[in-house]
């Protein structure tokens, strides 16, 4: 059975018949084939490309070799090729698999290129003084040309009684029922030349099936409080009405209670509480680099993020040597909101975004190379959370614990998403349509029950709030006012959803 996490706008373009490029708006699909995942980008290239029936099934999940992010499948090795000095537009294409099995270099200066000439139904190419022609030539336009293949190593030969050309790409193979097709280049490196380390060849575990959800559309409920461009925090009912000036800083939280409003003022750097009833406002932590404070579940503690030195390796810009360097990074403090105590928890170099889990034992936060899990009593290390990776930043633990919601880099812009907490069932909730603006979705706050999102985008130019539901549906502006928003890419909280 095929497993495919679909968006709605997937199943209405395979209701339209839309082509497989544009079906590729799914986050993954899962080939139980292989026990392998093709997904984001590689997965809308594989499929444009006509997927399993021409490039044969994934062979290794997308992982970093050498100085590429590359992906192996049957019939070849799919990589991002950013030019020789890096500098280029980064694009996906097959890797020079064909040359490096063949061992000839292409590398060819023009005083050493031969001349020729192509005729009907044949392309000479004088960089390797070699002809694509016939059902080859066909074969090779098809897939892409020069873009797919690289240019030909040989003309068409017989090896093993089959007639074969080699590409710097791939292989093309004339088979006994006449097709040309590629010749499985990507099982030679890997079962033959046994060329790709063992662990990224175990095959992955099927995703569990994803719930029916069913949650009819209805309007936002509660209020919400958000900072503003102007450095000012607001709050406004769900409706869009009762806009309020609550007070100066950054990064709002609302109390599970409702009653006190924690937030950040950056000269100095301190976390101040504000009691909502009274609006008296009380200094509860003034250390370095403190910010982004979380309420606990029971509203007694905060998470925040406090500044700490790490000990780093690199050049010395004074003495121009290397060595051990203290740098100023964030950690994980949790602090008591009646006495002030902090604590410091076991977190990474680069720790970001809090949130608490809804029993209050755990914390998941943005860290090095992924989203981590860290008891709250300091009792253990953070564990990476299973599947994720630099890209995941930004986590919300949702009311019920069921789900943490996420900002998604998806290369030259950022989606909201759900993950289950042991890293399963990941699932899309935003996507731009295809061949439009990448529109930017971040700082996901949960709604109180738990049944919707609000978060930050740009889809309309600049940025205003939005919700939607857990299920990725009844997306809905949230009118602001007239205070302008902003998000400056350093994983901030924006915006906060309490009860009426």
């Amino acid at each position: 059975m095929r497993w495919t996490l679909f968006t709605l706008t997937l199943v209405a373009s395979l209701a339209l018949g839309l082509p497989a490029e544009l079906r590729a708006q799914q986050l993954f699909e899962y080939y139980p084939e292989t026990g392998q995942y093709v997904q984001g980008e590689y997965l809308r290239w594989y499929l444009a490309k006509g997927g399993p029936a021409v490039l044969g099934y994934p062979r290794t999940p997308d992982f970093r070799e050498r100085d590429r992010l590359v992906q192996y499948f049957q019939t070849i090795r799919l990589e991002w090729d950013c030019g020789k000095d890096g500098r280029d537009p980064c694009r996906l294409r097959p890797g020079t698999l064909g040359e490096e099995i063949l061992g000839r270099k292409l590398d060819l200066p023009p005083d050493q290129q031969t001349t020729g000439s192509s005729g009907e139904g044949s392309r000479y190419f004088g960089e390797t003084n070699a002809t694509v022609s016939g059902a080859f030539l066909a074969r090779f336009d098809e897939l892409g040309g020069l873009d797919f293949f690289g240019y030909p190593l040989t003309d068409p030969v017989v090896e093993a009684g089959q007639t074969v050309q080699w590409f710097q790409r791939a292989r093309l193979q004339l088979d006994p029922d006449g097709v040309v097709r590629l010749s499985r280049l990507g099982d030679y490196w890997i079962d033959t030349l046994k060329r790709v380390s063992a662990p990224y060849l175990l095959r992955r575990p099927a995703p569990a099936p994803q719930p029916t959800l069913s949650i009819a559309a209805r309007a936002p409920q509660g209020r919400f409080v958000f900072q503003t461009a102007t450095g000012q925090i607001v709050q406004i009912t769900a409706d869009g009405s009762g806009e309020r000036m609550l007070t100066s800083g950054n990064e709002p939280a609302l109390s599970p209670d409702g009653s006190r409003l924690a937030f950040g003022r950056g000269d100095p750097p301190s976390i101040w509480l504000l009691d909502l009833a009274s609006g008296e406002e009380r200094l509860l932590v003034a250390e370095p680099g403190v910010r982004s404070p979380v309420w606990s579940p029971d509203g007694s503690r905060l998470a925040i993020l406090k500044s700490k030195r790490d000990p780093v390796f690199r050049i010395d810009p004074a003495t121009r040597r290397p060595g051990w360097l203290l740098e100023e990074h964030f950690g994980i403090a949790v602090v008591d909101v009646a006495s002030g105590t902090l604590i410091d928890l076991p977190s990474q170099t680069f720790s970001s975004a809090p949130s608490w889990s809804p029993d209050g034992q755990q914390i998941v936060f943005d860290g090095n190379t992924g989203l981590y899990l860290v008891p709250t009593d300091g009792s253990g290390e953070p564990r990476l959370l299973p599947g994720t990776n630099s890209q995941f930043t930004q986590p919300a633990w949702s009311p019920d614990g069921s789900l943490i919601a996420l900002a998604l880099r998806r290369n030259d812009h950022y989606d909201l998403a759900v993950i289950r907490p042991d890293g399963s069932g990941l699932r899309l909730l935003t996507e731009s349509p295809f061949l439009t603006r990448a529109s930017n979705n971040v700082a996901p706050a949960w709604s109180p029950d738990g049944q919707q999102i609000i978060f930050l985008s740009d889809r309309d130019g600049s940025w205003q709030l939005y919700t939607i539901d857990v299920d990725g549906r009844n997306l809905r502006p949230v009118f602001a006012g007239t205070n302008p928003l902003t998000f400056r890419y350093a994983k901030e909280r924006v915006v906060s959803w309490g009860r009426p």
